[in-house]
């Protein structure tokens, strides 16, 4: 669909046009009124005012600039680009020569009419002897005004190219938000179906928690960007519903300098990360794991990380803490087959939540959104790191 400009930016686009337009005969007339005063006085027994030669010269270009009009209302109709332009060309000479002539009528009544201007008479000399310049110069203006043209048409096309590209973007980053949403619904549905059948009043509370957690990721449905307090807020929603489903084997603890808490990050960023660790860590191990969210300044930019001190990267027969968490059954409790208090970790393969985070990141900021996987500082467990740049405000840009 083909958006038509409205009434108001056409007339601006015509001022914008009529005053480039007017500029650039204020110009030629100044460059051509100089060149008169300095040629005519670089002879000693020649000598003129300046007066007498920039007002000739102005009223000259300017009466040509009268003449542009047309010349777009020309272009407009013949245009010289595209198929079977050379046909197009004739109107454009006859053109040429009729306001050719029209100019050295136009001189011969100016001339009258304005005392600075060289007065003429009308002859057929005279007449052949003008309209040659004068085609010239209408044909260097066509050609002026043409360029101009395909310039703008060239510049209008990358722009909408732009503005295209830009809304796929954001059309892709609103499908990878919204695929987090399902994910992580699914996960808890899952683990208050587990807890059903063992501890109904943590069942309930957990639904308490999903529907608060569930009315605040509404709230934000359309927001790519949100404050660190924000996203906190909702981690901390999240983190209570995954403590009512673990209990003491998860250590969850949040630790974020006061500074950072008005930096912009994605919104739901931290969850995919920590719901990473519990996967990992927390639903492999019989003994409680800790789970660290913390974040520093580092100049210009934000770094956020999640560790937990679960087996970590170095079992690599598990596959432990590399991939993020597939949306599939609950492993909190144990069932026919698995191994009490030690249950095989899930394949090694990257899921939605990593995915999703590591391809929102390089949406939003290119190459200056990064997610690294590791080892823990501490030596073992894993430790999932995230940087971005440092931007502080409360409207999402």
């Amino acid at each position: 669909m083909t958006t038509q400009p409205s009434r108001g930016a056409t007339v601006r686009c015509r001022g914008r046009t009529a005053a480039v337009v007017l500029a650039a005969a204020l110009v030629l007339g100044v460059l051509s009124g100089t060149q008169t005063y300095l040629l005519v006085n670089a002879y000693p027994d020649n000598s003129i005012g300046a007066a007498d030669a920039y007002l000739p010269a102005l009223t000259t270009w300017l009466l040509w600039a009268a003449f542009t009009p047309l010349v777009f209302t020309a272009l407009g109709r013949w245009p010289l680009s595209g198929p079977g332009w050379p046909r197009r060309l004739l109107p454009h000479l006859a053109l040429g020569l009729a306001v050719a002539a029209a100019r050295y009528v136009l001189d011969l009544g100016v001339g009258q009419l304005l005392p600075w201007m060289p007065a003429r008479q009308a002859s057929l000399t005279g007449f052949l002897f003008r309209v040659y310049p004068n085609f010239l110069t209408y044909a260097v203006l066509t050609l002026a005004v043409h360029a101009a043209l395909a310039t703008r048409r060239a510049r209008e096309r990358e722009l909408r190219a732009s503005r295209l590209e830009a809304r796929l973007a954001r059309v892709e980053l609103e499908v990878l938000r919204a695929q987090l949403q399902p994910h992580f619904l699914f996960n808890t549905l899952n683990s208050i179906a587990t807890l059903m059948h063992r501890d109904v009043p943590a069942a309930e509370r957990m639904l308490v928690r999903l529907s608060d957690l569930l009315r605040r990721a509404i709230e934000r449905v359309s927001t790519q960007e949100v404050t660190l307090a924000e996203e906190l807020d909702l981690l901390e929603a999240y983190l209570d519903i995954q403590r009512i489903r673990f209990g003491e084997r998860l250590c969850a603890r949040v630790s974020m300098p006061a500074p950072l808490l008005r930096a912009r990050v994605p919104s739901l960023l931290l969850q995919p990360l920590v719901e990473n660790g519990i996967r990992h860590a927390v639903e492999v191990c019989a003994r409680p794991v800790r789970i660290d969210v913390a974040g520093e300044r580092d100049g210009e930019r934000l770094r956020l990380w999640v560790e937990d001190d679960g087996p970590g990267m170095g079992e690599a027969a598990d596959g432990v803490g590399l991939g993020a968490a597939p949306a599939d059954n609950d492993r909190s409790a144990p069932g026919p087959g698995r191994e009490t208090g030690r249950e095989a970790s899930p394949p090694l393969r990257n899921g939605v939540g990593l995915t999703n985070t590591r391809a929102r990141l390089e949406g939003l900021y290119g190459a200056s959104g990064r997610l690294h996987i590791g080892v823990a500082t501490s030596g073992g467990g894993t430790r999932v790191e995230v940087s971005l740049p440092f931007v502080e405000g409360e409207e999402e840009p």
